[in-house]
């Protein structure tokens, strides 16, 4: 076990990156004394800018949006985030990277929480993921940043079990409720700094890709019944949902939980429904 090296509590400037939610779970549990310097905001998600502009309005500091790191203005942006003096970054529910010229403003002392159970489902969709790979459990880690995609050292994890009814909807419900906790638990020590923390297990670690709306299709000729339903499961509305495809493109989509007991019923519905074409 180890202790990152911290600025004492009464002069740290706690930078924040976040979207909409993130700020929310923040915003009411953050301590008296945190002195906020800075919130940013993703570039790829501007639908957020006016709520956090407010917000950054509230606290009397810079609204600054983080560009792609090809982006011109990316070194601006580094130059602006580093005027506001930050001496800790906090990123929650954030879907850009920081890379190594953000983390050294302030000498790596960095955190993030990622909705999942590290070492394991690091990058993104690590809900969908989970249940993807048929896991017993999801859950939440606090973890500083380094170079690597969620590879730092974690200063604590709740676990969140998944339930044989659950869908990915249901189960980031739990997730996010564990991360209230997780928060009102360790929001003290991220403003006073000093967090123990423990290295992640390299040989338990696995890294998923970004799910997109052409990721869930279901293969009914190789698939297992307990492959299938947790595809299903994992994508339910608001997603688009796991999908069969024709050789001419045109797709069947299952938007809904099915229970596992059904799927075998199911697979022979899509068989049918290929075999139209």
């Amino acid at each position: 076990m180890k202790t990152v090296s911290s600025t004492q509590q009464s002069t740290t400037r706690l930078a924040l990156f976040v979207d909409g939610g993130g700020l929310a779970d923040l915003w009411s549990r953050l301590p008296s004394q945190a002195r906020i310097c800075a919130i940013v905001g993703a570039g790829i998600r501007p639908q957020y800018f006016d709520a956090l502009a407010g917000r950054a309005a509230e606290a009397a500091c810079p609204f600054l949006v983080q560009p792609r790191r090809d982006d011109p203005g990316y070194a601006e942006f580094v130059a602006q985030l580093a005027r506001t003096r930050p001496t800790r970054l906090l990123a929650h529910s954030y879907s850009m990277i920081l890379r190594p010229e953000v983390l050294e403003l302030v000498d790596y002392d960095a955190l993030n929480v990622h909705a999942a159970l590290l070492p394991r489902n690091r990058g993104p969709n690590p809900i969908q993921w989970a249940m993807i790979n048929d896991e017993p459990a999801s859950g939440v880690s606090l973890h500083y940043l380094d170079e690597g995609l969620d590879t730092g050292p974690v200063v604590a994890r709740s676990a969140v079990a998944i339930e044989e009814g659950d869908t990915w909807v249901t189960l980031a419900q739990r997730v996010h409720a564990a991360t209230q906790q997780l928060l009102n638990a360790y929001l003290p020590g991220i403003v006073a700094g000093g967090l123990a923390c423990h290295p992640q297990a390299e040989d338990a670690a696995t890294r998923n890709p970004r799910l997109n709306a052409d990721s869930p299709r279901l293969d009914v000729a190789n698939m297992t019944d307990r492959q299938m339903f947790n595809w299903i499961r994992a994508q339910v509305r608001p997603l688009g949902g796991a999908y069969v495809e024709r050789g001419n493109g045109e797709r069947l989509h299952v938007p809904e939980y099915v229970p596992m007991q059904d799927i075998a019923v199911l697979r022979g519905r899509l068989r049918a429904w290929l075999e139209q074409a």
